[in-house]
């Protein structure tokens, strides 16, 4: 082999090592730069970063590359307990995670199991039994599936009507005093109190004046020994007592 066979070689050899050499290093450098080194989450939740990331399904270290936003999203909102607002990747290491947690307002009977309930309709989590809290229940909704952080199918007339009314009763303090919201007929809905007075509502508008008006009247009728009978607010200007056994 000729000293110039040999030179041109070597030449190659070298060229080969060094681009081996190369693509190693871009291959770290890439790897090591796209990867999650950054989770941030925001949003009015009480849970940590490290529990958002676990029911995402992701963690530090992980290839940016490879982490799927709408897996992410399924993830966190098939676990029920959150309301997911954004999921995004931000190149080159960072995720970013945006949820609120979903208040437990209220309990719906289904199939023979109990549903709880926030007050939109989305199920956070399914149970055989009736939990302590919470203890009010909406009844009359239609729906007839429910599954953990799914809205439940009811008629969206019936779901807003329902909200209405537990948006009131949670900013009045006054859910403890309720223990079933009948939204069968929107324009008809019906209270019973924790005594087993029926509250003729009338329909879902101007919901917090009626609400104010329930407690008010529910507070004089009790001081007067009245807990059965029938209160009508749905004028939401005067209450109306009939008096019941």
């Amino acid at each position: 082999m000729s000293g110039n066979h040999r030179s041109r070689l070597a030449g190659v050899v070298t060229l080969l090592i060094a681009a081996a050499l190369i693509a190693v290093m871009a291959r770290f450098l890439f790897t090591s730069t796209f990867q999650v080194k950054n989770i941030i989450v925001e949003g009015n939740t009480e849970k940590s970063v490290s529990e958002i990331a676990a029911i995402a399904g992701v963690d530090y270290g992980d290839p940016i590359f490879s982490v799927d936003e709408n897996d992410m999203w399924e993830k966190l909102a098939a676990s029920g307990a959150l309301e997911v607002t954004d999921v995004r990747r931000e190149l080159p290491d960072t995720l970013y995670i945006a949820v609120n947690d979903r208040k437990e307002r209220a309990l719906a009977l289904i199939g023979g199991r109990v549903a709880v309930i926030d007050s939109d309709g989305y199920v956070t989590r399914l149970v055989n039994y009736e939990p302590i809290t919470p203890s009010l229940y909406v009844s009359g909704t239609g729906a007839t599936k429910a599954e953990k952080g799914s809205l439940l199918n009811a008629k969206s007339d019936r779901l807003e009507a329902m909200r209405a009314v537990l948006e009131g009763l949670y900013a009045r303090n006054a859910q403890d005093r309720i223990k079933d919201i009948n939204v069968s007929d929107v324009s008809a809905i019906f209270l019973t109190t924790s005594n087993g007075m029926r509250v003729e509502f009338g329909d879902a508008q101007n919901a917090d004046t009626k609400i104010a008006l329930m407690i008010a009247s529910l507070n004089d009728l009790e001081t007067r020994g009245s807990y059965h009978g029938t209160l009508d607010v749905s004028n939401s200007e005067k209450a109306y007592y009939t008096p019941g056994v």
